[in-house]
């Protein structure tokens, strides 16, 4: 593709005057970079949106096509001075942590709701001069509608990888208030191609944030994006950001990948799951209290559960550095590292004993669950399972097994097409080379 590198000459001419909304006494005007409003930049910013390519016009605008159509405006309101007056308006409101599997920041209420000046003219902006800009050169429709609140990131938060896909959303947008931000703060906003199913892949550009500038893209099946971990200790991510809405568009459905293989128990031989296996957990008495608090908390933890020997003999095998491991995706659900190869003796060994007809056998007397034929009755069991025993149904208890080597930047996201999620089961993690964990 063909790209464009314009350098703004142009001066805005003089035109018929308009009527401007009435404002509140007291009421600041901010106001958009002009450059922005003149017909070769919008004829240019036009053109590349609809044709996919690169556009750059100098101080003003650059845009790129890959891995989809993505603006920046830089220099966008007019004025130091108000940029810093919006931003001490910003940090005199109130934020809000936010915490779970997905993210990591702090986050204002929806700026709607606030009246003070700078708050409410930026607001007006968007309104009166971005909403038909934005569909004069995008050609998306919109309705007026604008979602937005203010975001603070602090060193190791971040928002891991999602597309904004919601109905109504229509165009992202971030405006960015941190001078002097530069690639080694961390705090990028990474942007992911697809693979054949519409499933992020790769990073493959990362946007490091600039003062006073504008980033906005459509919201799509494809526009998966991420702010990346904040890595400076002193400094303080601030942006605007939300969505511009119009008329929701047809969504394809996820894509739901194929449900991995669940083996059922296999034979090992008992001397050698007796040696795998830290006697304590295989006494009467201990199982019996083990049994009462994981059915009062649905967890436990059980120290030193594996022998000495063969649990130092585990993690010796897994730190030999000519392990390859594996990176699996896709990043909305996971960045994990896994399946090493080749797999050390000692760990295959491993493997089997926990997918052991033993070890079915003692994880169900462990938590009353059913996994076993020869597992011991729960006091509470329901009428129709006992009825189902009786009847010598076999247990149709499977397990999946991974082994996994964490670091920095992998997780796992829980998410509505795990068909995993969608059956009960029993999650076991044994722990490895994490004495200096902290």
């Amino acid at each position: 593709m063909s790209s464009s590198k314009r350098v703004n000459s142009d001066k805005p001419k003089n035109r018929t005057a308009t009527v401007e909304p009435k404002r509140k006494k007291n009421s600041v005007l901010l106001e958009v970079n002009r450059s922005l409003f003149l017909e070769p930049t919008k004829n240019d910013i036009r053109e590349a949106f609809r044709d996919q390519k690169p556009c750059e016009i100098e101080n003003v605008a650059e845009l790129t096509s890959k891995p989809f159509n993505f603006c920046l405006l830089h220099h966008f309101l007019v004025g130091n001075d108000n940029v810093e007056s919006l931003k001490n308006e910003l940090f005199d409101i109130d934020f809000h942590q936010k915490n779970n599997d997905l993210y990591k920041f702090q986050q204002s209420d929806d700026l709607q709701q606030f009246d003070t000046p700078y708050i409410e003219a930026f607001r007006n902006c968007l309104t009166e001069k971005m909403v038909p800009w934005l569909q004069d050169v995008t050609d998306i429709p919109l309705d007026g509608k604008i979602s937005l609140t203010c975001s603070k990131y602090a060193h190791t938060d971040v928002l891991l990888c999602h597309d904004d896909e919601l109905e109504g959303r229509r165009i992202a947008f971030i405006l960015y208030l941190t001078p002097n931000w530069k690639e080694s703060d961390g705090g990028a906003l990474d942007l992911f191609d697809v693979d054949a199913h519409n499933c992020p892949r790769d990073v493959v550009r990362s946007v490091v944030p600039r003062y006073n500038s504008l980033a906005f893209f459509e919201v799509s099946p494809v526009s998966f994006h991420q702010v990346a971990e904040v890595l400076s200790e002193d400094k303080l991510r601030l942006s605007i950001g939300g969505w511009f809405h119009g008329p929701p568009i047809q969504r394809p459905p996820p894509y739901v990948g194929p449900v991995e293989n669940r083996l059922g128990y296999c034979s090992v031989e008992l001397d050698v799951f007796r040696s795998w296996i830290n006697p304590i957990y295989l006494a009467d008495e201990i199982i019996q209290k083990i049994r009462k608090t994981f059915r009062s908390k649905s967890e436990i933890f059980l120290e030193d559960f594996l022998q000495e020997e063969k649990f130092k003999a585990l993690e010796e095998a897994l730190r030999d550095p000519s392990i390859i491991w594996h990176r699996m995706g896709p990043w909305n659900h996971r960045n994990t590292l896994q399946d090493p190869l080749p797999l050390p003796p000692v760990v295959e060994e491993c493997l089997s004993v926990f997918r052991s007809d033993a070890m079915f056998l003692i994880l169900s007397n462990l938590t009353g669950l059913r996994l076993h034929r020869l597992a011991q009755r729960s006091d509470d069991s329901s009428s129709e399972e006992e009825e189902e025993e009786e009847e010598g149904d076999e247990p149709r208890a499977r397990c999946t097994q991974k082994v996994y080597k964490w670091g920095h930047g992998n997780y796992i996201l829980a998410h509505d097409n795990d068909p995993s999620s969608q059956e009960c089961s029993l999650d076991l993690k044994l722990y490895l080379n994490v004495g200096d964990w902290k």
